[in-house]
Parts: structure tokens; C-alpha cells; sequence
């Protein structure tokens, strides 16, 4: 049997500091004495921002703040929409268009955005695809309320087959929300086709329940760990990509029905969009990639390492239910 992988937590956990003097050590036991008190009265959300504020300088050694583009905040998107729309305004009434531009990113920015659609993750993560190649929403309108929904899965009826065997007759599939679980059986008996069902909603579970499923490590190609980390949320990349083709809109009104785009800012700024650059360097380094590992090629890494890359794609993702088939079978 393999042992359990580390949490999240552990991976993640502060270097050691470094031997002090007693003074310092004195004047470092208030500090931290300060900080807890500080940290007490803080909600676990702020707590998870600061870690990854914090974490952040750690993870990343000299030189890559260049892998960081610079974002617009709200006030600038809103300041980019309200020029856009006094353009169009102008055009229409044939003026020149105004001559003071908002604050906005600098230029070469918009030089830098890749014009391409999203696209799957390569291997490895199931990001809670449907069957007609959409993605899982988190946000917008479409999105399930579930604020007060009981994430507990509970499943009656199971019945699994492989071909023409069956594997489950009438079985209950119960989950408690929070809970890791071991699935044990020999070669055969169905463990993999059973989390294949899961992921896959052939089982009915709530519709609400998003579910990640890292069946096998990713497959090398040309971009980096870095950014096969950060697309592979799916809902992300379609949203830049909406944001970067409601910019270029020369009409005044969309469509009734379509994404606006303050709709879009909102959902990105749901997403801690900003942020998911630096999220994405946490997590690698948590699993042992160094700033310089990080910027190579997926295609440069063996089996063992790529599967270190989807392990941090569904960590990234942050499921309500993540599923891991064998994913100890490449790693030391």
C-alpha cells in the first residue's frame, strides 16, 4: 500500500529560519507574539491571501518578477471601459477621439496577451469538463447557488459495469466533505473505472459539486510548469479571452444574453485572477520546482516530474472533490 501524499498544508510549510543572536531572538518572539494576536482576529479567507502574499517572495528567487504581467486593477478596467465607450461615442459622431487616455497597463501590454483560445489542460487533470467540451462555471450567473448547500455526497443505487461484468450491484456511494479516503482492492476489481465514473458525472452527483480527477501525469509539450499550471483553469482562460474580444468591440451595446464585459471583471475578480501567477509559483515550489525549473518546458521533465505538474493543476483548480488515481506511482 502507498503512503498517503502530504497535504497541501505540508508542502507548503515556511523555510526554517535562520540561527540569532538572544536579542533577536527576543525582538522576533514579540514579533510573532504581535502577529498571532493580529492573525487571531483575521478570517481564514484573509488568512489564505496573506499566506500566499507572504509566500510568494519565498517561492520565487531574483529575476521573476518578469514572469509576473503587470494586472489592471478595478479602477483601471473601469476607467479602460469608460474610454472605449467615449471612443465609440466619438466615432459615431464622426470626432476625433478624446485625446486624455485613463491609466491603464503600459504599453506593450496588450502586445504581450496571446490572441488564442483556451484550451484542455494536457493530460493529466480532469478540470470538471462536460461531455461537450465546456467546462465547469464557478462564476456568473450560470453558476449553482450553493451557499448553504450540503456538500456531503451520498449516492444510492450504484450499479458499475466494465463491458459485460459487473463490478457494483446496488452499491452507495457516501463521501463526507472534508474527509480523505483510501480506495483499496486488487488489480481488476474496479477502483480507476470507479473514480472515472465519478469524475465523469456518470454517477449523479449534486450539480454543484466541482470534481478534479489526475488520472496520469501531463503530457510534455512547449509551454512551461508555470503556465500549464495557470491554464489549466479553463474558466479563467475563456474569461481573458472574452475580456480580450469585448475591448476590441466596436458597438456600443452587446447582444441581449451575451457576457458584458463588467460581467467578466467581476468573474475574474471572483477568481483572484490577479493573483493566479503568483498561486501557481507557490504551489510548484511547494512540490520542489525552483524559479529556474519553473520557466522550463514540460517536454524537459520525466514521468515522475510532469506528474508533480498535475498534482499542482488540481491543487491549483481548489475542487470540492478531488479524486487522485495512484498518483504516488512516478514519485520518490
Amino acid at each position: 500500500p502507498h503512503s498517503p501524499p502530504p497535504t497541501p498544508h505540508a508542502l507548503l510549510g515556511p523555510p526554517a529560519p535562520p540561527a540569532m543572536g538572544r536579542k533577536q531572538a527576543k525582538t522576533a518572539e514579540v514579533a510573532v507574539a504581535k502577529m498571532n494576536a493580529e492573525l487571531d482576529a483575521e478570517t481564514s479567507a484573509d488568512l489564505d491571501e496573506a499566506a500566499l502574499r507572504d509566500m510568494r517572495p519565498a517561492a520565487m528567487g531574483k529575476g521573476e518578477e518578469q514572469l509576473f504581467e503587470r494586472k489592471l486593477t478595478k479602477e483601471e478596467k473601469k476607467a479602460l471601459m469608460a474610454q472605449k465607450k467615449a471612443e465609440r461615442e466619438a466615432k459615431k459622431k464622426g470626432l476625433p477621439p478624446p485625446s486624455e487616455a485613463p491609466a491603464a497597463a503600459p504599453a506593450g501590454d496588450a502586445a504581450s496577451s496571446s490572441s488564442k483560445g483556451p484550451s484542455a489542460p494536457a493530460g493529466g487533470v480532469i478540470a470538471g469538463d462536460l461531455e461537450d467540451g465546456s467546462f465547469f462555471e464557478r462564476t456568473g450567473p450560470r453558476a449553482a447557488h450553493r451557499v448553504n448547500a450540503n456538500m456531503d455526497i451520498c449516492v444510492g443505487g450504484v450499479q458499475l459495469y466494465a463491458g459485460k461484468s459487473e463490478l457494483i450491484s446496488n452499491g452507495t456511494l457516501q463521501l463526507v466533505y472534508g474527509t480523505k479516503y483510501g480506495l483499496v482492492g486488487r488489480n481488476g476489481v474496479g477502483k480507476s473505472t470507479l473514480l472515472r465514473a465519478i469524475s465523469s458525472k456518470q454517477l449523479p452527483l449534486p450539480p454543484f459539486v466541482f470534481v478534479v480527477h489526475v488520472e496520469q501525469e501531463i503530457v510534455g509539450g512547449d509551454e512551461t510548469a508555470l503556465e500549464a499550471v495557470v491554464r489549466a483553469d479553463r474558466e479563467r482562460e475563456w474569461l481573458l479571452q472574452k475580456e480580450r474580444e469585448l475591448t476590441a468591440v466596436e458597438h456600443d451595446e452587446e447582444a441581449e444574453g451575451e457576457t458584458t464585459l463588467e460581467e467578466v471583471y467581476e468573474r475574474l475578480e471572483e477568481l483572484d485572477s490577479d493573483n493566479a501567477e503568483a498561486r501557481a509559483a507557490t504551489l510548484l515550489a511547494g512540490l520542489g520546482f525552483d524559479s529556474e525549473m519553473q520557466a522550463k518546458p514540460t517536454k524537459a521533465y520525466s514521468g515522475g516530474w510532469r506528474m508533480r505538474i498535475a498534482l499542482a493543476q488540481a491543487l491549483f483548480l481548489m475542487p470540492d472533490l478531488l479524486l487522485l488515481d495512484e498518483p504516488t506511482n512516478h514519485l520518490d
